[in-house]
């Protein structure tokens, strides 16, 4: 159990640093992120600075949290309340239609949609599953299960920030007419 907590606090701690530092890393970052908020509504333009400090500070407090097992339950709960209030916003966005570009891991111009309620969803049962474990007092991390969950978990934080360019892959679009040059 120590190793399927360990691997699971550090890909959504990796999965929430990462998100926070993309979104502050560079000053075009930091703009694309408020477009997006300010697109989202319904933020008045005024309120948008500190609507986005605040969701990359509570990206970063999270990550932090997570990584410490000590405090038990406070990261995993921390986590899915993010996930799912992240989660609420991008279901809104996609019923309504807009073509908001996400922000969640830096600039994209891929328009939220069906991969990204996919990606929080798995997120969401992956905090869950910490939650669980840490509600159960797994505590505490151990030499034997931090150094193999080190990879795996940043491995899936990779493959989980990453999600939405591998379902565009997969996903069939839409049939393009030839012109007929001859």
């Amino acid at each position: 159990m120590a190793f399927a907590d360990a691997s699971l606090r550090i890909a959504l701690a990796a999965v929430f640093l990462f998100a926070a530092v993309s979104k502050v890393h560079r000053a075009r970052a930091r703009r694309d992120f408020a477009a997006t908020i300010h697109s989202l509504g319904p933020v008045p333009e005024r309120a948008v600075p500190p609507v986005a400090a605040s969701v990359v500070g509570a990206e970063f407090v999270t990550a932090l949290l997570l990584l410490d097992p000590r405090l038990g339950v406070h990261g995993p709960a921390a986590a899915v309340l993010a996930l799912t209030a992240f989660t609420a916003v991008v279901v809104r966005s996609v019923r309504r239609g807009d073509r908001t570009a996400c922000s969640c891991f830096g600039r994209t111009r891929e328009p939220m949609g069906r991969a990204h309620v996919y990606r929080n969803s798995i997120l969401l049962a992956m905090a869950a599953g910490a939650l669980g474990l840490a509600a159960h007092g797994r505590h505490a991390f151990d030499a034997e299960a931090i150094a193999p969950a080190i990879p795996l978990g940043v491995f899936w934080a990779f493959l989980l920030a990453s999600f939405t360019e591998f379902f565009s892959l997969i996903r069939p679009r839409p049939a393009t007419r030839s012109v007929d040059r001859g």
